[in-house]
């Protein structure tokens, strides 16, 4: 594991965000943990992010870890994500994102608070439809990769967000009833999982 630079960002509520920073490539990629993680989840994926050219922003909502809320409440992670992707686009030529779970949602309704779009998006799992809806993400990103199981809990959320995205979705089904984070520790999906997000990031750096 690299050894991470951990900063406090700030958000437009007045919470302040933990974050790990891992200083790789011009291309950044933010992760942003499901509910019942935090930002060490991303551990061994960290890794591997940056062995293929990519910075990393790891940060933990609010409550999480040492990260603090502001005055909008303690579940508006929305409001963490658009604060954490708005500072890495400041400092790096090209800015993508990837939620896992809850992060999936909470991150679309993040994107609706950007000014600035970013490059590319990575939904693993999402557990409902963004409650901002979708057409505040018109030009939020170019394109996105959607990965889930259709044997899971949130399948006909993750179906529903596939068709009412409003930019190109790279769809991925599995024949498994995993969740979000739970794809990188298995032997096979894993794996898959890696290659796959590494492989659609690789090609969008290229287009």
């Amino acid at each position: 594991m690299n050894e991470a630079a951990t900063i406090f960002i700030d958000t437009a509520d007045g919470g302040r965000i933990e974050t790990d920073v891992f200083h790789g490539g011009p291309h950044a990629v933010c992760l942003f943990h499901g509910k019942r993680f935090d930002k060490n989840v991303w551990d061994g994926f960290v890794d591997d992010l940056l062995g293929a050219g990519f910075s990393v922003y790891a940060p933990n909502f609010r409550g999480y870890g040492r990260s603090t809320a502001g005055s909008a409440g303690a579940d508006q992670y929305a409001i963490d994500a658009a604060a954490v992707l708005a500072y890495a686009q400041g400092r790096c030529e090209r800015v993508s994102a990837l939620g896992a779970s809850m992060a999936g949602p909470t991150l679309l309704t993040g994107l609706c608070l950007l000014e600035r779009p970013i490059a590319h998006l990575v939904l693993l799992s999402p557990a409902w439809e963004p409650p901002s809806g979708y057409d505040c993400l018109k030009d939020k990103a170019r394109d996105a990769l959607l990965w889930y199981g259709e044997q899971e809990d949130y399948t006909a959320a993750c179906a529903a967000i596939v068709k009412k995205l409003p930019f190109p979705v790279d769809v991925r089904v599995q024949a498994s009833a995993l969740h979000a984070h739970a794809y990188f520790n298995d032997p096979d999906l894993g794996s898959r999982l890696v290659q796959t997000i590494l492989g659609y990031l690789n090609r969008a750096l290229s287009s």
